[in-house]
């Protein structure tokens, strides 16, 4: 190959680099710069509550208990006081809630979805993923680290 087709391949190729690492300084200064307009996680308002009064946000999470005007749920695996009445607890499932955070550590429900039957998928595809495995490995043999086929 010669020389100067050898080097052209090398500026394309640092170009390439540098453009990449150009996107991504970019896309990483727009985090930087936006963050503070983002819905905070739970773990960040359960710690600081005040800073995110009147924020709104979205949890989901499974039901703990409810009550005429509020119900608890889990979100990141700790405990969520939210008022809404008339709460369901979904079977076998989780609620997606659009909420106002409050200054207190708790939130007001605005809107508020039941996902009923939400974990049962997971289930299925268990299952499912162990029947895919049965037929694959019926038609397939690893032999020496590759697939050869089992006839």
């Amino acid at each position: 190959m010669p020389k100067r087709k050898k080097n052209s391949a090398k500026m394309i190729l640092a170009a390439a680099y540098a453009i990449a690492i150009f996107l991504f300084f970019l896309l990483s200064a727009d985090f930087y710069l936006s963050k503070k307009y983002y819905a905070p996680s739970s773990d960040s308002f359960l710690d600081n509550p005040s800073k995110y009064k009147g924020r709104l946000s979205e949890f989901a999470g499974p039901v703990l208990n409810s009550s005429a005007g509020w119900f608890y749920m889990s979100v990141n695996k700790r405990p969520l006081k939210v008022y809404y009445s008339g709460v369901e607890k979904p079977k076998f499932g989780q609620l997606y809630v659009h909420v106002m955070l409050n200054g207190d550590g708790t939130a007001t429900a605005l809107e508020v979805h039941k996902l009923s039957y939400n974990y049962l998928k997971y289930i299925i595809s268990f299952f499912a993923s162990i029947i895919f495995l049965i037929v694959f490995f019926n038609e397939w043999k690893l032999r020496k680290w590759r697939l050869a086929e089992n006839a």
